[in-house]
């Protein structure tokens, strides 16, 4: 956990996006917990959230879940929304398998989400659209979630 916090400066100038990738979602979204293919247990998930946050990380992209979350067409804002444990300040997306397409959960050639990061200017918070593209026998689709994840204090 110290590394975490040792990885940047606390103010660079100018600031700086920090973006952490991670295999285990740290906030389990709407997950059964006893579902071991969508959920798992971060040993020290406060602890590591903490230390992430001291090293100004911005914004979590999770996998794991065999589900994006959150959901297509779902919004999540920092300012109303909560992210247990991982306070106001860091949000997290978590994106799909290639191999799991939907709550059926059938396979899929692949799938792939592009996350656009924006600043709004006028109140100094980011906010993220999410471009996904699925990949099967008959071709690709392309679905859009701007403002997936909004209100992120920036910086």
């Amino acid at each position: 956990m110290a590394e975490l916090r040792h990885l940047a400066p606390p103010a660079p100038r100018p600031p700086v996006l920090r973006v952490a990738l991670i295999h285990h979602p740290i906030h389990v979204f709407d997950a059964n917990l006893g579902d071991r293919l969508t959920n798992s247990v971060v040993v020290n998930r406060r602890r590591t959230a903490e230390a992430l946050g001291s090293a100004g990380v911005h914004l979590l992209l999770a996998g794991h879940r065999h589900r994006m979350n959150p959901a297509a067409r779902a919004r999540l804002d920092l300012r109303t929304d909560e992210q247990r444990p991982l306070g106001d300040r860091l949000g997290q997306l978590a994106g799909e398998s290639p191999t799991v397409s939907g709550s059926e959960g059938r396979a899929t050639a692949g799938a792939l989400s592009v996350y656009r990061v924006l600043l709004d200017e006028t109140d100094q918070r980011l906010s993220v659209d999410r471009l996904r593209y699925t990949f099967d026998r008959t071709g690709t689709s392309r679905a859009t979630d701007p403002g997936v994840l909004r209100g992120i204090p920036f910086p």
